[in-house]
């Protein structure tokens, strides 16, 4: 399994993982990321999906195993996310608690109205991983469209 992503992304300056929410025409966002980092012209990045990799491995592996196989090869993991349902729960969690991991995770978190926004992240996505990330400077936040592409860029620049 190694071997397959080593050899697959070899010729790639920057591998980066996009983790996001899949359902409700939010994957759109992270084919955006992919489209705006393969454009750069600030280095050779390959933007990936989870579902992109490994996919002709013969050993089928769960969601779980095959995020922490991707996230270790990987240079940088950049998670987008609009609130709490679905997409990436769980790897938040893993990103917090694995300090391999966190060193190398950018955030684009969706900023909505004050009342609207604490309804839309639970209190542990605030109080824990935005802020550890924040504290980090790799927290970008973005509202708008245009506001989504300038936080790639400056996610891209921070690489």
């Amino acid at each position: 399994m190694d071997r397959e992503l080593v050899q697959e992304y070899a010729t790639c300056d920057s591998l980066i993982f996009v983790l996001g929410n899949y359902t409700d025409g939010r994957k759109k966002r992270l084919e955006e990321f992919k489209e705006i980092a393969h454009a750069s012209p600030i280095q050779d990045f390959e933007a990936v999906l989870m579902d992109e990799l490994l996919t002709n491995n013969s050993h089928e592996l769960q969601g779980h195993s095959k995020f922490k196989v991707i996230a270790d090869h990987a240079d940088a993991i950049v998670v987008v996310i609009e609130d709490d349902v679905g997409g990436v729960t769980w790897e938040q969690s893993i990103i917090r608690e694995h300090k391999r991991f966190f060193d190398k995770t950018y955030l684009l978190k969706r900023t909505y109205p004050w009342k609207l926004d604490h309804e839309k992240y639970s209190w542990m996505q605030d109080g824990s991983l935005f802020t550890l990330l924040e504290d980090e400077g790799r927290l970008y936040e973005w509202e708008t469209v245009s506001n989504y592409d300038n936080g790639v860029r400056s996610v891209l620049e921070g690489l």
